[in-house]
């Protein structure tokens, strides 16, 4: 009797939709993780951008330097204002509007880049943000939502 070389068609359909299978349980978990990781790298870009916001009004009040009611960088954020750029380091390119009062306190942030958008507060009727108050909830996927601008809802397509 002549031995067989290889493997029948049987078996290699069998390993093909074994590693199909595979795939269909492995890939959407590895997608989900890669785009918590971006809005968890965007948040924390939120917080060192409200942080930063302090401390440079803080920093230029004792220097004696200007002092704006807000900082800005970003033609959607910053719509017909001057940019007021702070010293920041941001892992990608983001857009900003952060109001702040005559003390230093944090009244209105608004945070966008291409992924995603932050809003806290109310642009028209401010009121004081603690940075306890930031939270993960207020990111919003611009692939799952409408944002019309500043002070506007964020809509849900």
């Amino acid at each position: 009797m002549k031995k067989k070389n290889g493997f029948t068609l049987v078996e290699i359909v069998i390993v093909i939709a074994l590693l199909g299978l595979m795939m269909l349980l492995v890939v959407p978990n590895v997608v989900d993780r890669f785009a918590n990781a971006k809005k968890n790298m965007f948040y924390n870009d939120v917080v060192n951008l409200f942080s930063n916001a302090t401390s440079n009004y803080i920093t230029r009040a004792s220097e004696g330097n200007y002092i704006p009611d807000y900082f800005c960088h970003g033609s959607n954020a910053c719509g017909s204002k001057d940019e007021v750029l702070m010293d920041v380091d941001l892992s990608e390119d983001i857009q900003y509007l952060i109001t702040v009062d005559n003390t230093g306190h944090i009244l209105y942030i608004f945070v966008q880049n291409a992924d995603f958008a932050y809003e806290q507060g109310d642009y028209l009727n401010p009121y004081i943000i603690n940075k306890s108050d930031l939270s993960k909830n207020n990111v919003y996927s611009l692939g799952d939502y409408y944002y019309y601008g500043i002070g506007t809802e964020v809509m849900q397509s």
